[in-house]
């Protein structure tokens, strides 16, 4: 998948406007998103959850389509639907449709993202529907270990607070603040994407029909978010931190919830493709390490999850998993799981595994060509990341290159006592060390 046919990308002036589109020469299903470069992590604490207050206001109605249900019985007769999300540094729009649909696909979009109308109304639903969402999060166990986790590895940071902010903040958002975000996070580094069974020219085109300008909407100017649109960046995030870190959230539930974390690699750092590795070998199936031991031999859970996240400047790697509500069983999930990265560490690796875990990592990248929605956010990332587009085959063989030494030595480097963060609930206060 790696030849001009079937990836185009480039750049739209008048628009300021990045493209990407990638052919996966099979099935119907397109997916078409607007990748914007803005997220939690950009806002000021007076608009914290403005990013994910807008992701829900965008669907609401143009003047083409009034009401989301015109905009989604279009998407509907097509055989599709939108969708969007927010996260720490990005706010994504996108769509899927059938293949014969694309035009009609991309004229939603575009509509939506210049000319939605942004009425008072929709606005007060919207913070009703987000405050509600903000307090299931906060009801849920799991999602408190989550939050109390990234507040240990991300401390002092904007990354260290939740995407959807707080009800204080979300009700005080007005229409004219939202417009005025806009006009100040989204005159740079958005992109479009595109990913099916297309032809790249005809979509490049097609996008620079839909996106030929920039986007703009009439309203006065917030000094307090004007003042504030450059990205606040920790690239030595991963080195300051000198002291363990722990976090106990009182929850009286049947479960406690566990996380184990560490700062991490930047997203085009290549010891992250080691890091990689090391959660194949800890939780990638369930013959894995952790698996195997947690699980297998001593029930204490039902699933464990190693996950790496990256941003421009910063990452962190971490293992999460459930367990009764009881001291001794989150005591013996903590020693299992620190034991096993102790021992990656000092080079206890199955050589058979290690190879195993490279060629599933390798056979995963490649079915990624039959996936358009991952094609379509993997290269609006690399764009912006990476400033410029990473194909399948050269991932491939960044996974190829990692080396049994190269993981040993990201271990040594992230797996060390003062670096460790570790976040539960339950009934009863531990006594880590």
């Amino acid at each position: 998948m790696d030849t001009d046919t079937d990836i185009k990308h480039g750049f739209i002036n008048k628009s300021n406007i990045k493209y990407v589109v990638s052919n996966t020469k099979c099935g119907d299903e397109v997916v078409v998103l607007i990748r914007v470069n803005v997220g939690s992590r950009d806002e000021t604490d007076e608009v914290k959850g403005m990013s994910h207050l807008l992701e829900h206001m965008f669907f609401r109605g143009t003047e083409k389509h009034p009401t989301q249900s015109d905009l989604t019985s279009v998407l509907y007769r097509c055989g599709g639907g939108f969708n969007a999300y927010t996260s720490k540094d990005k706010t994504v729009f996108h769509i899927t449709v059938s293949k014969k649909c694309i035009e009609e696909g991309l004229d939603i979009l575009a509509d939506s993202f210049y000319n939605s109308l942004f009425r008072e109304e929709d606005l007060e639903k919207e913070k009703k529907i987000v405050i509600n969402e903000i307090n299931d999060y906060l009801s849920d166990t799991s999602t408190l270990m989550y939050y109390g986790l990234n507040e240990l590895i991300y401390e002092g940071t904007r990354l260290e607070k939740d995407i959807a902010g707080s009800a204080k903040t979300v009700k005080s958002i007005d229409v004219d603040m939202m417009k005025n975000f806009i006009n100040t996070y989204y005159q740079k580094d958005v992109v479009v994407s595109i990913s099916g069974n297309v032809d790249c020219q005809k979509m490049v085109l097609l996008i620079k029909k839909f996106f030929k300008k920039k986007i703009h909407y009439d309203v006065k100017k917030y000094k307090s978010i004007i003042s504030d649109k450059k990205r606040e960046l920790y690239p030595q995030l991963l080195m300051k931190q000198k002291l363990f870190k722990k976090k106990f959230v009182k929850k009286p539930e049947e479960q406690s919830f566990l996380g184990i974390g560490f700062s991490s690699y930047d997203h085009n750092d290549p010891k992250k493709h080691s890091l990689m590795i090391i959660s194949e070998i800890l939780t990638g199936y369930m013959g894995s390490e952790l698996y195997k031991i947690l699980r297998g031999e001593k029930g204490l859970v039902y699933g464990v999850q190693a996950g790496i996240e990256t941003f421009i400047d910063t990452g962190d790697f971490s293992i999460t998993c459930s367990t009764g509500n009881d001291s001794d069983k989150v005591n013996q999930c903590i020693v299992i799981i620190l034991n096993e990265l102790n021992k990656i560490k000092m080079g206890k690796i199955n050589e058979k595994l290690f190879a195993d875990t490279k060629k599933n990592l390798i056979i995963t990248i490649k079915d990624m060509k039959y996936s358009p929605e991952s094609l379509a956010i993997k290269y609006a990332d690399d764009l912006i990341y990476s400033k410029k587009v990473i194909s399948l085959d050269e991932l491939q063989k960044n996974i190829k290159s990692v080396t049994i030494e190269s993981v040993i030595d990201v271990a040594n480097e992230l797996f060390t006592p003062e670096k460790l963060c570790i976040c539960y609930t339950g009934s009863n206060l531990l006594h880590l060390q």
